[in-house]
């Protein structure tokens, strides 16, 4: 593969150093308001990190979150090693599209402590808050008051998985805010202009595949361009933007925006999510990005409605079903 080019080259990932010729805007908490965030940043569709959105004192440790959910049995996505650097144009599922397992929190924390986690990259991922302890965290009601935002489509979800796991490059039909709980994550993010520059899967690989290849993920690395096999990578680095997302921080990512994620350091990693119906709602009718995953979705239907009677009349019933709602 081709080198990244000079311009944009990076740090080391373990560090803190972003380039200044690739940052995003950036916004102290204490300077936030419902009526600046909807000008300036939700109106227009444009990213923005947000400082000290969590105070200082927040951390979810490891010990702290397996004190508070102890056995509260959450999915785990099984990537494997494996995974990571393959061509994706061989790749049997991506992002919820991969197969997890169930667990409770306790033995999942004991893999993360043992670096079990570490060495398979097992990832909690897309686990809804709203049933568990922390649903009812004082810091979700602080971030949605500075924000304003109507409308939510999700409940927060957590996030949580060993350094070095990367959630691959992808974009969402709906806004979303992304609040760092404990240490950090590098954001690469490429606007909506960018789509076809980035090599989305097709809707047809959707059709056939279902939601385990949706057709809001790229086949590209960003940081192992190959502009032999994806010549358009070249123009879609142009406009790249690169953040560092540190433990208090919050990032807004407006529908469409492509973003690639990837946790910091040896240690582990713990972020928070939630989804917002787009806003204003010219914004999202005008989005082609937007459009391209509801239709993918509807093309996934007959592949999901198979994969549902299948877990139907598996003799581990529950478990399929479970995996099966996880990728809705």
């Amino acid at each position: 593969m081709n080198p990244l080019p000079e311009a944009l080259a990076l740090p080391d990932p373990g560090g803190s150093e972003i380039s200044a010729l690739s940052r995003i805007a950036t916004l102290a908490a204490a300077d936030l308001t419902p009526q600046g965030f909807e000008q300036n940043y939700l109106n227009p569709g444009r990213p923005v990190l947000i400082q000290g959105a969590i105070p200082a004192e927040t951390d979810w440790t490891l010990d702290y979150l397996t004190a508070v959910l102890g056995d509260t049995p959450l999915p785990i996505q099984d990537h494997g090693k494996s995974h990571q650097g393959q061509d994706k144009r061989q790749w049997q599922g991506t992002g919820s599209g991969v197969d997890s397992v169930v667990m409770p929190f306790r033995d999942y924390a004991a893999a993360l402590g043992d670096r079990t986690a570490h060495a398979q990259d097992w990832y909690m991922g897309k686990c809804a808050l709203d049933q568990t302890p922390l649903g009812q965290a004082p810091e979700f009601a602080q971030i949605e008051h500075r924000l304003g935002m109507k409308a939510p489509v999700t409940p927060w979800s957590f996030w949580m998985g060993p350094g070095g796991h990367v959630t691959h490059l992808h974009y969402d039909c709906m806004d979303g805010v992304l609040m760092q709980f404990h240490g950090a994550k590098r954001v690469i993010l490429f606007p909506p202009s960018q789509l076809y520059n980035l090599y989305p899967f097709s809707l047809l690989k959707q059709l056939i595949h279902g939601p385990k290849l949706r057709a809001g993920h790229s086949r590209v690395y960003p940081d192992q361009p190959d502009f032999a096999q994806f010549p358009r990578l070249q123009e879609a680095l142009n406009h790249r933007y690169d953040v560092l997302l540190q433990r208090g921080d919050a990032l807004y990512i407006p529908a469409g925006w492509w973003h690639e994620v990837i946790a910091l350091g040896d240690d582990v990693t713990c972020s928070v999510n939630r989804f917002w119906h787009v806003y204003p709602w010219a914004r999202g009718l005008r989005s082609w990005s937007k459009w391209r995953v509801h239709l993918g979705s509807i093309l996934a239907i007959p592949h999901l409605l198979k994969e549902l009677m299948a877990a139907l009349v598996s003799g581990d019933r529950a478990q399929k079903l479970h995996q099966w709602r996880l990728k809705l």
